[in-house]
């Protein structure tokens, strides 16, 4: 059974784990995030996974637009810390106000229950995603980081209260960019009740 419901606050196990920064430094989760402004949370698979240069090809598309919002934006990867500066650059992330950090106990996944599967990795859907993510120009690096484990997407409020929430089904399927922007402007506005992704 689930324990993370839509309009409640993450696990107090999660803001007590510590991930690590670029240069390798402790830095607790509760630190990480931002009590004066709606944070979203991107889980990655790993920092060289094709699944996720494809997510991050629409995010960077529209991330501009989202700093705009004020939106604090945390991305989670499970690799060693040295591969975090590879990533900023193969994203161009240099001047952005992304924070970017690493969980290679991967506790933080298994705090907020993102699936680690073997069937994710290497089943017929992740398959054809890696077929389509190809033919697209995508291409998977170096393994940077934990092979079974899958990504996911939380959006919190101000109030660090889950509004939207998105476990990734397999390597190259990830939280809809539209209901995700949808979403967050949703909350900016406050004029609707908080939305919830598909679990």
């Amino acid at each position: 059974m689930r324990r993370m419901k839509i309009d409640k606050k993450l696990p107090s196990n999660f803001l007590e784990l510590i991930v690590l920064d670029q240069n390798g430094k402790s830095i607790r989760m509760s630190s990480v995030l931002c009590r004066e402004r709606a944070t979203l949370i991107i889980f990655l698979r790993h920092f060289g996974c094709i699944g996720c240069s494809v997510q991050m090809a629409e995010l960077t598309n529209r991330l501009a637009e989202l700093e705009s919002l004020g939106l604090k934006i945390v991305l989670i990867g499970n690799g060693k810390f040295q591969y975090i500066q590879g990533f900023i650059e193969r994203y161009k992330l240099e001047d952005s106000q992304v924070v970017i950090v690493t969980d290679p106990s991967l506790q933080s996944y298994r705090a907020v229950e993102m699936r680690r599967s073997i069937w994710a990795t290497f089943g017929w859907n992740a398959v054809r995603g890696i077929i389509r993510a190809v033919i697209h120009g995508h291409f998977q690096n170096s393994l940077e980081g934990d092979l079974l484990q899958q990504g996911g997407t939380i959006l919190l409020d101000q109030d660090q209260r889950i509004v939207f929430c998105h476990r990734n089904k397999s390597l190259t399927e990830y939280a809809e960019m539209t209901d995700l922007v949808d979403s967050i402007y949703l909350l900016l506005m406050k004029d609707t009740a908080p939305y919830c992704g598909k679990w």
